[in-house]
């Protein structure tokens, strides 16, 4: 298992939802709301996503300096997929580049043995995947049957490469399980 660093005291996190592009069609997704769909519809350019890692540069560099750096500086990029979004290769890769820490909150079919590779090069701190209660529950809530199984296969395949985090959100349908 990965050491984690805990030698800074102080942190601040950006959660950066990078794209919808997801391959399920989760049925408590924000993103189907039409309204947050057409808010995003339109990803950042790859031009306008690294103009969003300078301007994160010059918060941290402020809030350094306000307060008496440094501060752990973690990105945690969701969507739908970050893995999905065609840029994510190097925006993973600048980010580590300058001292970020990355996590991912991903979909566990999109998780090849590439994209292990990618997340161990960027040195990606976590990556954190829905577990959304039993099988039956879990694949109902993702429209996605063998969505459970998956999510336990990858987080076993993961588990010496990056830090897995499981993530639910209890409801009715599941707060038994």
């Amino acid at each position: 298992m990965r050491e984690i660093d805990f030698s800074y005291g102080r942190y601040f996190t950006f959660q950066w939802h990078l794209t919808t592009d997801c391959l399920y069609n989760c049925r408590h997704c924000y993103l189907d709301d039409p309204e947050t769909r057409n808010l995003e519809k339109n990803p950042l350019s790859e031009a306008e996503i690294f103009r969003v890692v300078d301007t994160f540069d010059k918060f941290y560099a402020q809030l350094e300096s306000r307060y008496g750096g440094p501060f752990r500086r973690n990105v945690v990029l969701t969507g739908g997929d970050p893995l999905l979004h065609p840029s994510f290769s190097k925006l993973a890769g600048t980010l580590t580049s300058r001292g970020y820490h990355i996590g991912i909150l991903g979909c566990p079919d999109t998780v090849t043995p590439q994209v292990v590779r990618l997340l161990e090069r960027a040195r990606v701190s976590s990556i954190q995947f829905s577990l959304d209660g039993l099988e039956a529950t879990h694949d109902g809530f993702r429209c996605s049957t063998g969505s459970f199984q998956r999510t336990l296969r990858k987080t076993l395949e993961l588990q010496d490469s990056v830090r897995v985090h499981l993530m639910f959100t209890v409801c009715r349908e599941n707060m038994a399980e």
